[in-house]
């Protein structure tokens, strides 16, 4: 179909994209000197008197659900054909799926922006009762707000559905890589936790590159994260929780596990899952779990000991120093260095003390098992190399132009290692 040239004091621009109900067109306001985007109902749907009302509704939905990570319906109108559309915000920076690229796993500082802003705009959703049900890349906006930073909208409400056990709408709608189990059981409870489900699915995307297999069978769980991508067991485990077919097993609600997830990524301990609660049961607010410190040696004994253990292990140690100065600096390069080095010697008990994750001294050495061994091959250690200060305790080693580590300052004054990336 084709919009009009002219909508009232818009002027159409191009054609943005299109789906199987609509059309996205940008247009352009020249006396506010602003772009808007203008979704028109497909041709062949429009003479339909129930799609032609839920997609009104999509619309009617954006506006009573208010977030600034929501896209933003300015107006509704029918063209002179008889076709009604919806002006909303405008995505100038196009949506997530631009980020999720073969090979090339986003950032952990990324993932948490990304995951953080997309679960603001579905908690607004949920708080008027609303499931989305197909959350995916392409549904989450990417846009430039007037600071420079980039904003998340999430949109296309298209499927979405009030919370309740009546409505005509059939389940089985969504994107079958990013949708839950029970969106295909017409006799499950549909709830929130659908959408914990998909966005978990999203941060699974952005961190290996590629979607998730849809499932071939009753609860089947997708491969984790880290047989893909070397990323640190406890996102691994976040993100796994979150697509956890059973929606008693996920996290609570999507601001629970985006939480999580910023914890994961800084080194914190993910709170237990539920282990009692039953079947079925709609979530129930919790007060928030108290955090622990993930410890960088397994079940650490008195001050001393551990530090004795660790001199003995190889690891290094702060060496005294502000943060921000110099020998701060400097011990995590040491340390950087000293864990790749390990990782390239098979000193197996060596690189075990940078990660607790993995008990076993063998474990470490086991490709199958860790994939910084792999990547710890592209790195040169004799190479220039500098730190990036990420956080007052956490610091990215960068071997440059090849990767890097990034680790955190962990109890006692020990290192973990985090996220590993190489090129080679």
């Amino acid at each position: 179909m084709s919009a009009p040239e002219q909508l009232g004091r818009l002027r159409r621009i191009r054609r943005i994209g299109a789906g199987g109900f609509a059309t996205v067109w940008l247009y352009r306001d020249d006396e506010l000197e602003s772009d808007v985007a203008v979704k028109c109902l497909a041709d062949n749907w429009a003479g339909d008197p129930t799609v032609r009302e839920r997609f009104l509704a999509e619309s009617r939905l954006l506006r009573r659900a208010r977030s600034p990570h929501l896209v933003h319906v300015h107006d509704v109108g029918v063209t002179g054909d008889d076709t009604p559309y919806f002006v909303m915000s405008y995505a100038d920076l196009g949506t997530v799926a631009d980020l999720v690229r073969p090979g090339v796993g986003v950032g952990p500082d990324e993932l948490v922006d990304l995951v953080t802003q997309a679960a603001e705009g579905l908690a607004a959703l949920h708080a008027t009762g609303i499931v989305h049900r197909d959350i995916k890349p392409a549904n989450l906006l990417l846009a430039s707000d007037s600071s420079g930073r980039r904003r998340l909208m999430v949109a296309d409400l298209g499927v979405a559905k009030a919370i309740s056990p009546d409505g005509d709408v059939t389940r089985s709608v969504g994107t079958p890589s990013y949708m839950a189990p029970e969106q295909m059981d017409d006799s499950a409870t549909l709830d929130a936790r659908a959408d914990v489900y998909a966005l978990g699915a999203v941060a699974w995307a952005l961190l290996t590159g590629q979607p998730p297999r849809a499932r071939r069978r009753p609860g089947e769980r997708p491969v984790p994260v880290t047989s893909l991508r070397a990323v640190p067991p406890v996102v691994d485990r976040v993100v796994m929780r979150a697509m956890e077919p059973e929606p008693d097993d996920r996290w609570p609600d999507v601001r629970s596990f985006a939480r999580a997830l910023a914890d994961a990524c800084r080194g914190v301990a993910p709170p237990p899952a539920p282990t009692a609660a039953p079947r079925g049961s709609p979530p129930t607010a919790a007060p928030p779990a108290a955090r622990r410190k993930v410890s960088t040696l397994a079940l650490a004994a008195a001050s001393a000991l551990v530090v004795v253990l660790a001199v003995a292990l190889g690891v290094v140690l702060l060496r005294g120093g502000a943060a921000g100065s110099d020998d701060y600096e400097q011990a995590f390069e040491e340390a950087g260095v000293d864990y790749v080095r390990a990782l390239q010697e098979h000193r197996c008990d060596d690189a075990a003390a940078y990660d607790p994750d993995l008990t076993r001294p063998e474990d470490v050495c086991d490709p199958a098992k860790n994939l910084h061994l792999k990547l710890a091959r592209c790195l040169d250690v004799d190479g220039p190399v500098r730190v990036d200060m990420i956080g007052e305790n956490r610091a990215r080693v960068v071997f440059v132009g090849q990767g890097y580590v990034e680790l955190v300052r962990g109890e006692n004054t020990l290192f973990r290692a985090g996220f590993m990336v190489g090129s080679c």
